[in-house]
């Protein structure tokens, strides 16, 4: 059985580490950028877990749309609250760390 913590464990860990990597190659406030990313997580994630089994439809497709809808806001708060220099790096960081995170989570869990 897949628990929340377990979930919530390999996303922080999984997009926390490679944002942080990714941060300092790009030369990015490492820790504003880390800072933002955790306070957004743990916002989006609880919210992914709380809300999709409430919805209607395929649960593929609410996977993906929800998925989808994270990483936008995840990206929006890297570029604004984060400082990430432009909306366009924020949106490849937010869709590469949470691409990582799904794999990982479904390997793993």
């Amino acid at each position: 059985m897949v628990t929340y913590l377990s979930a919530l464990a390999i996303t922080l860990v999984s997009e926390l580490s490679l944002l942080a990597l990714a941060a300092w190659l790009l030369r990015q406030p490492v820790r504003r950028v880390l800072l933002t990313h955790l306070l957004t997580n743990l916002v989006t994630h609880p919210g992914l877990w709380l809300l999709f089994p409430r919805l209607d439809g395929d649960p593929g497709t609410r996977l993906w749309a929800m998925e989808v809808g994270v990483t936008l806001i995840e990206a929006a708060a890297l570029a604004t609250a984060g400082r990430v220099r432009s909306r366009l790096l924020a949106l490849g960081l937010a869709v590469a760390v949470n691409l990582v995170s799904w794999v990982l989570g479904v390997y793993l869990l």
